[in-house]
């Protein structure tokens, strides 16, 4: 935690995760960051078409927003990654959370996240 405090898209790291929330987080820092001001730019393609739809249309991204053949390609990736760690590429949620993080933030930022889901299963005895 940083000194003064902080706030941002994973909560404000008070300890309390009940004003965390999606709308408790943006009454308190307000909309994004706009990309030029970021400190984290855009990785990919993918990355950037996912910024500009979802600043154009000032909602949430959903897996529905991913084109048909990004999404193909997502669910082949996802689910040889979650069998190469050792789970199940039959979780359901897993799986839908991997592919929008395939379509959204790139192939690598997906194996990363299957890796840490399954991580997280096997901590919580999933």
């Amino acid at each position: 935690q940083q000194l003064g405090g902080q706030d941002g898209h994973c909560g404000n790291f008070d300890f309390n995760v009940s004003d965390d929330t999606k709308e408790l987080i943006l009454a308190r820092v307000g909309a994004a960051v706009p990309a030029e001001e970021s400190l984290f730019p855009p990785s990919s393609e993918a990355e950037i078409e996912a910024l500009r739809i979802s600043a154009h249309n000032h909602r949430e991204m959903s897996l529905a927003d991913c084109t048909p053949e990004v999404k193909k390609l997502a669910r082949q990736h996802c689910r040889q990654a979650m069998v190469a760690e050792g789970g199940s590429s039959k979780s359901h949620h897993l799986l839908r959370a991997c592919m929008f993080d395939y379509c959204f933030a790139g192939k690598e930022f997906a194996a990363e996240s299957a890796i840490v889901q399954h991580e997280m299963g096997e901590a919580e005895g999933v």
